[in-house]
């Protein structure tokens, strides 16, 4: 049986991850309406309920006991979301900026390269 022990660098992508998750996730309801707020807030609560997961506070941040990213993402994009007839004007998410004056899609599409950075 062999054995490892995790470098400083997967501990410090680790971390990040972790982090990166947690910033995610805590500012969805940031860019909802009430409505969407409470049915994502009761989504969440029922699939975490579903896995199993009996979250307390030593373990409320831990990753493996939560949902993916990719599966509240997609729950959002097929929930949310409506395709237009081509054109982004009245789709917020693409007009939508910053306090720092980036959009918010672009500013998206950044943290998306750099976690798939990260990742490889």
């Amino acid at each position: 049986v062999s054995s490892y022990s995790k470098s400083e660098f997967l501990r410090t992508l680790e971390m990040i991850q972790r982090h990166l998750y947690c910033f995610l996730r805590q500012n969805i309801p940031r860019f909802l309406d009430d409505t969407c707020k409470h049915d994502l807030a009761r989504w969440i609560a029922d699939k975490e309920k579903d896995k199993g997961a009996d979250l307390t506070d030593s373990n409320r941040l831990d990753i493996p006991s939560r949902l993916t990213w990719e599966d509240i993402s997609q729950y959002i994009i097929e929930t949310f979301c409506i395709p237009t007839l081509g054109s982004f004007h009245f789709r917020s998410f693409f007009t939508l900026k910053r306090a720092d004056g980036v959009v918010f899609s672009i500013w998206c599409n950044t943290v998306e390269k750099i976690t798939k950075r990260l990742i490889k």
